[in-house]
């Protein structure tokens, strides 16, 4: 089956505005995106309601990062990220029609 890695704007609707992957896939997997690309809890819901529009109905998200950090480094450079908890997390699912 095809596979598709691509960098995309979870920020934004379309989030793959570059790419037309012809049918909706029935997985996405982030990495240590969600967490790090937003700073605030009322963006949390949109990026995850951004994510499952690319999803077929019943589609399964899988989300991996990081819990509680509040910012990354990059060499010397300190970035700000979401400190996420599970409780949020659950929150946002919800809110976008999803279920864990």
């Amino acid at each position: 089956k095809p596979m598709v890695v691509t960098m995309c704007n979870i920020l934004h609707r379309p989030v793959l505005p570059h790419i037309g992957l012809g049918v909706q896939p029935s997985l996405v997997l982030t990495k240590l995106c969600i967490e790090f690309a937003i700073t605030r809890t009322d963006q949390l819901s949109l990026v995850i309601g951004n994510i499952s529009s690319l999803l077929k109905t019943g589609g399964i998200l899988i989300a991996m990062g990081a819990l509680n950090e509040s910012f990354y480094m990059l060499g010397e450079q300190q970035f700000p990220a979401l400190a996420l908890t599970r409780e949020l997390m659950e929150t946002a699912l919800e809110e976008a029609g999803m279920k864990m």
